[in-house]
């Protein structure tokens, strides 16, 4: 009986394995024909638009011989064209572990990269690419771009003019290399590219955009708008667009506008706290300051981190009359930044505003000691000393008069109200009010009248309208030295650095003996991180001047 069972079970056994055998499907046996006309008929299928058919025939190639890395990179294309952008970089992965010296996989994986957001591995990919004896417009084009993103500027714009010169007619670098030179500060040149771009496909509306951008920078706010415009126009819901021309309309005063564009804009993007400040600096020329007040304390609300944005609003407290809080928002930037040397400056200010002169003193030197190179601070703080002193000072006793005098009335101090420093574009905190009357209008000026004015509101502490002045200057005489340099020196103390890097700059390549020039821009080296710079621009200097 035992026997019997036993053998039943055996052959049950037997019979469950055959089963499990014959259920799995057994790979197919390689077939490098085959998979070849499978390859042809997917690149075929994906010629006519048939994708899924396409990807299935290169499956299937691919299971025919999986050794075959042009079948491989056939079915990466694809699947990056679907955006199935991992899956591509795993079969180039593979196709590139079968042959690594395959420069189209290496080019395909380096577009793969950069779509994956990955502009180290692209450039690796595409340099790789090169290497392999590929000369090709496409990819000096793709890595000049990826460069670019990584802050390489100058070896972008090699690789960009390279691809130039290998196909002239294509806008897309134009534009690319335009960008790289307006990250430099050399705005003209890149004002130069996009024309070309523009030439060469006339509704390429990124190059306006950008054009737009750089002639603002160089203070040609009226073309800056008409490209805006232009943009505007064509694309109604470019965020980007409204913002511009916002801010060229708010340069040239235009504030009731200015605010109309950057309305339209934060209807189109509402959590953009750049146009927040931007709109509060209209406001507060429009003497709406309750408004400034609300937009600037939206923008803390969309980053609450942000120190500078304290900074800011207590410029907007000061000028409401409420310094109490303008000091507490100051006080509240420093908590947030304890390294925040403008923080300390603006409420030493915001102290010294209070008649809080020993805690100004406090402030400033440490303003100093953490941003030597902030030459507003050390000005106030001279300010603050002198008032220090003048307080310890014992009265000097006169004579006693011979006729008793009717007591004089005592002379009461105006403090001007100093407020922070302007931070980076676009919402600039109010500069310091200047010495001359802001209803100044220098009408009738020559270029040179308009310089000794900018010079002077430099001094006054009024950067913006320096820059104003200066500009005025170069619009009569576009090779003012003098003006340039002036300029680039109130775009430095305004924190507007490609400005002025792109204004000193043109100074020197006009008049390269300028050994002022080279001094302001030692300086402005420094602010930008660039010691090297700063080191060789200053040893200019001391050769040029011999100090």
């Amino acid at each position: 009986m035992n026997r019997r069972i036993g053998l039943v079970t055996l052959v049950l056994c037997a019979c469950l394995g055959a089963g499990l055998l014959t259920a799995q499907k057994a790979p197919p046996k390689p077939d490098a024909g085959k998979s070849k006309r499978l390859l042809e008929a997917g690149e075929r299928f994906e010629s006519e638009g048939k994708d899924a058919e396409a990807e299935a025939a290169y499956n299937e190639a691919v299971a025919l011989n999986p050794s075959s890395a042009l079948t491989w990179r056939a079915r990466a294309r694809l699947r990056m064209m679907l955006n199935r952008l991992p899956a591509a970089l795993a079969d180039l992965d593979q196709s590139l572990t079968l042959n690594p010296d395959d420069g189209e996989a290496w080019l395909l994986r380096g577009d793969v990269s950069a779509a994956l957001g990955q502009p180290a591995k692209a450039v690796a990919d595409y340099t790789r690419a090169i290497s392999s004896g590929i000369e090709r417009a496409q990819i000096y084009n793709a890595r000049g771009v990826e460069q670019v993103k990584l802050g390489q500027y100058q070896s972008g714009i090699d690789d960009l003019t390279r691809g130039i010169k290998l196909r002239l007619d294509n806008p897309a670098p134009y534009k690319d290399r335009g960008v790289a030179l307006a990250l430099l500060g050399n705005y003209r040149d890149a004002v130069e590219d996009y024309d070309r771009a523009v030439a060469l496909k006339p509704d390429y509306w990124e190059a306006v955009l950008e054009r737009g951008y750089a002639y603002g920078q160089l203070g040609n706010f009226e073309k800056s708008i008409s490209d805006m415009s232009s943009v505007i126009k064509a694309r109604p819901d470019s965020e980007k667009a409204f913002t511009l021309r916002g801010g060229s309309k708010q340069r040239l005063g235009q504030h009731a506008e200015a605010v109309a564009d950057f309305t339209t804009a934060l209807k189109l993007q509402p959590e953009n706290k750049h146009v927040y400040l931007a709109r509060a600096t209209s406001f507060v020329d429009l003497k709406e300051l309750d408004r400034a007040l609300a937009d600037r304390s939206a923008a803390i609300k969309l980053d609450p981190a942000d120190a500078e944005l304290y900074v800011i609003r207590g410029g907007t407290y000061h000028l409401l009359g409420d310094h109490e809080r303008g000091l507490a928002d100051r006080s509240e930037a420093i908590r947030r930044n304890p390294n925040y040397a403008e923080a300390f400056y603006a409420r030493g200010s915001a102290h010294l505003l209070l008649g809080n002169f020993e805690r100004a003193q406090s402030d400033l030197k440490e303003a100093l000691r953490l941003k030597p190179s902030l030459p507003e601070a050390a000005s106030l703080l001279a300010m603050t000393e002198e008032k220090i002193a003048a307080a310890k000072a014992p009265p000097v006793l006169a004579p006693a008069p011979a006729v008793v005098e009717t007591p004089k009335a005592p002379v009461v101090a105006v403090q001007t109200p100093v407020v922070a420093p302007a931070p980076p574009a676009p919402a600039p905190v109010v500069a310091p009010k200047p010495t001359v009357p802001e209803s100044a209008t220098p009408g009738g000026l020559t270029a040179d009248g308009y310089n000794a004015l900018g010079r002077k509101l430099i001094q006054a502490g009024s950067y913006q309208k320096a820059i104003d002045a200066l500009t005025e200057a170069l619009k009569m005489d576009p090779k003012h030295v003098l003006a340039l340099n002036a300029r680039g020196f109130a775009y430095m103390l305004a924190n507007q650095l490609p400005n002025a890097l792109s204004d000193l700059n043109f100074a020197i390549e006009l008049r390269p003996n300028y050994a002022n020039a080279y001094l302001t821009r030692s300086g402005l080296k420094t602010r930008m991180g660039d010691k090297k710079g700063a080191e060789e621009d200053r040893a200019k200097h001391v050769s040029l001047s011999g100090k």
